[in-house]
């Protein structure tokens, strides 16, 4: 009896959680949304010498991205602008963080 009782709980579980209806950032069925697909680090350099020393900092190519970010934090996933990634998108009101940092540590969200 108590292994019926378990597999009827089971199936009502798994067809209430895997139903189809969650949002994808809440469906454990969904690993990765426009992801990129994996691949090496690698740095590309001008010529052989700034490549043997394997510092990064002398190649023309490298990119820092440390410094003053844009940032807009929502309490919940609905709330997010949705097309943020528009060129004529206007962000003014969103406020400005330090890159690389933490946003709870900036004063958004729950610090955990």
């Amino acid at each position: 009896m108590k292994k019926l009782l378990f597999l009827f709980t089971s199936i009502i579980y798994f067809s209430v959680v895997y139903a189809g209806n969650e949002p994808e950032w809440n469906n454990v069925k969904v690993l990765q949304i426009n992801r990129e697909k994996p691949h090496t680090t690698m740095m590309v350099y001008e010529n052989i010498k700034n490549a043997s020393n394997f510092d990064k900092a002398k190649s023309q190519y490298l990119k820092n991205l440390n410094g003053n970010w844009k940032f807009n934090w929502v309490r919940k996933p609905a709330d997010r602008p949705v097309d943020f990634y528009k060129t004529k998108f206007d962000d003014s009101a969103w406020k400005t963080i330090s890159v690389p940092s933490n946003w709870q540590m900036e004063g958004y969200g729950t610090p955990i």
